[in-house]
């Protein structure tokens, strides 16, 4: 009996261990992964404007939580909380990263800090471009513009993309 349960214990933590394989567990892992799509722009704003501006996006649009309550048969209720994080960070002259992170209290398999769901690379052209390179999932298109927009300094809406 004791080898059937420890065969078991082994097995599942095997199907475990392989199921959360399939998420990124860093970003690196993310904007390499073979289901990331990849696009390249360039804006006429410097490194400085771009990161400012989609700081400021990050925080006004993304950065916060959510909490949904559910009553289940029985009336069992369950609480999840979900939290959004967009950072924005200047990695060494010339160059910075944006990365998208969404966690939440009841989701399997989630890397430290959340899920990763976007990313972007930029790089300055100079002193008045930068160019911008997204890492995104098939579903993105609402996030896709909102991150474009922002990048060219269109900043006075979250263009339909918010989460907080």
């Amino acid at each position: 009996m004791k080898a059937i349960l420890l065969a078991t214990v082994v097995v599942s933590a095997a199907m475990l261990s392989s199921c959360s394989m399939h998420y990124p567990q860093t970003r690196a892992e993310f904007t390499g992964h073979p289901d990331i799509q990849k696009q390249t722009y360039t804006v006429p704003r410097n490194l400085d404007a771009v990161v400012a501006s989609l700081d400021k996006q990050a925080q006004q649009c993304i950065n916060g939580t959510s909490t949904t309550t559910r009553t289940g048969g029985g009336g069992m209720v369950s609480t999840s909380r979900d939290a959004y994080f967009m950072s924005v960070e200047k990695t060494k002259p010339g160059r910075a990263e944006l990365t998208y992170r969404v966690g939440g209290s009841n989701m399997a398999f989630q890397p430290e800090g959340g899920f990763f769901r976007f990313a972007a690379d930029l790089e300055a052209q100079g002193p008045k471009a930068t160019k911008v390179t997204l890492y995104h999932g098939g579903l993105s298109s609402s996030l896709i513009n909102a991150v474009t927009e922002w990048s060219k300094g269109n900043t006075n809406s979250c263009q339909g993309y918010k989460t907080n």
